[in-house]
């Protein structure tokens, strides 16, 4: 199987992700695009979650096969 990796960065102007395949993105447990990802402050989030390889198809399914990308806020409602 290829290998893919996935290099998740947060600083002042906010999240940029680098990877060979575009992952399925999430923030907080909603469905998201890189463009809302892009645009949530560094300052906003409270984890990060990186799932590849079999996790991700676990749990996504197909649409995982790219891996997977889990945002929580600190906004985030229990």
């Amino acid at each position: 199987s290829e290998s893919s990796f996935i290099k998740v960065q947060t600083g002042p102007m906010g999240i940029s992700v680098d990877t060979d395949k575009q992952p399925l993105y999430f923030i907080d447990g909603k469905e998201a695009t890189y463009e809302e990802v892009q645009k949530l402050g560094s300052t906003n989030i409270q984890s990060i979650n990186v799932q590849k390889g079999t996790g991700a198809t676990t749990g996504y399914g197909e649409k995982g096969k790219n891996g997977v990308i889990e945002i929580t806020t600190k906004t985030k409602k229990p």
